[in-house]
């Protein structure tokens, strides 16, 4: 079920994205120390700060409740639109990202849109406002949200990721944000060697600054 969309006022000045590798351990006898081997890719991680200001001197944020997907994406909307009531774009803001869905049993999953970063299936973890300003009447006309987003990947997209084929076999791979040609070859072929290659094959310039978002083909091993 769709809840809307939400263009915010302001681009978040930073945006921190992290990711991690788990490793099971053994102990082996006779060793130093305990072999590691892998085990899965970790929870992705996000976490960037929101403004959300009524002074009318940003324009006003954009919630459509009729939006083609649920999701989360940074821009501007209108300069001709009223000032925002900062407690009712927050009440908004809050529908989508963190309010309870009953027919979800949680929060609502959430797609994050920001120029050519596209990350799926977040769902939040953290979420602090702070007011900042007030109008003479005490009512709140600036507030900064401090996000806090866990991205799963379900199991059709996770297996279709999974580097549990061939490298003889062709694969197709979505670049994310700090992925390097060199890792994603290793990963594929086992040596990061063959970058060149997947270079040519995909018309890549600048093989050092890949557009998170775009889609790969690295084709299988020739004999």
């Amino acid at each position: 079920m769709t809840i809307g969309t939400f263009e915010v006022q302001v681009n978040p000045e930073k945006v921190d994205y992290n990711r991690s590798i788990d490793y099971k351990e053994e102990d082996i006898i006779g060793a130093n120390s305990p072999a590691a081997s892998f085990k899965n890719y970790g929870v992705e991680e996000i976490k960037f700060s929101l403004t959300f200001d009524g002074t009318g001197v940003i324009p006003a944020a954009n919630f459509n409740p009729q939006g083609a997907a649920t999701s989360y994406a940074a821009g501007m909307a209108g300069v001709s639109d009223p000032p925002d009531d900062v407690i009712e774009t927050l009440e908004e803001f809050e529908e989508i990202v963190f309010d309870f869905n009953g027919e979800k049993h949680g929060p609502n999953k959430v797609d994050i849109r920001w120029g050519s970063l596209h990350i799926k299936n977040c769902f939040i973890k953290t979420y602090n406002v702070a007011f900042t300003l007030f109008s003479p009447e005490g009512k709140p006309i600036r507030a900064i949200v401090e996000l806090g987003f866990k991205c799963i990947m379900d199991k059709v997209q996770r297996v279709r990721e999974a580097n549990t084929s061939s490298p003889d076999l062709t694969h197709l791979k979505t670049v994310r944000m700090g992925d390097e040609l060199f890792i994603m070859c290793h990963e594929i072929y086992k040596s990061p060697k063959y970058y060149l290659q997947v270079a040519e094959k995909n018309n890549i310039l600048n093989f050092r600054s890949l557009k998170a978002g775009s889609k790969l083909l690295f084709p299988p091993l020739e004999k």
